[in-house]
């Protein structure tokens, strides 16, 4: 269940699709708060993984990655397997097309570009871009 959900929320237009998140599992501080775009593909391995923060938004097309396990492809190694959570903070943007990778905190205020690879936390207030995301510059506050 907890699959199609995921999916479906994966195809439908916004605000819709957040709902369909949620119901799967994804946890929302406030869910009215924030956006998420279509076309996202959110990992269904484990939902209960990600956290989403009030002011967010997510464009359209991100990817979201929150566990790791090749074995049945490589079954002649030994890979270790993880799941890991995805947290983002409050007020934070991620552009389209970008990639969110197992264990990253994306902190309050942070803005990653359109189609960066986030692989390691993003600090607060710091601008991201980029595979591997590096940090371009600093949000600062309008007068």
């Amino acid at each position: 269940m907890i699959k199609i959900l995921i999916l479906l929320g994966n195809l439908l237009p916004p605000p819709i699709n957040k709902y369909f998140y949620k119901f799967a599992g994804v946890k929302f501080k406030n869910i009215n708060k924030c956006w998420i775009g279509i076309f996202n593909h959110m990992d269904n391995y484990d939902p209960s993984l990600i956290y989403i923060g009030e002011n967010v938004n997510i464009s359209f097309k991100v990817t979201w990655v929150n566990h790791f396990d090749p074995t049945m492809s490589i079954k002649d190694h030994i890979i270790k397997n993880y799941k890991k959570k995805i947290i983002i903070e409050d007020n934070v943007f991620v552009g389209a097309s970008s990639i969110l990778c197992p264990g990253v905190t994306l902190k309050n205020n942070s803005f990653v570009s359109t189609g960066s690879v986030v692989k390691k936390d993003v600090e607060a207030f710091d601008i991201v871009e980029g595979n591997p995301a590096k940090k371009i510059d600093t949000l600062v506050k309008k007068d």
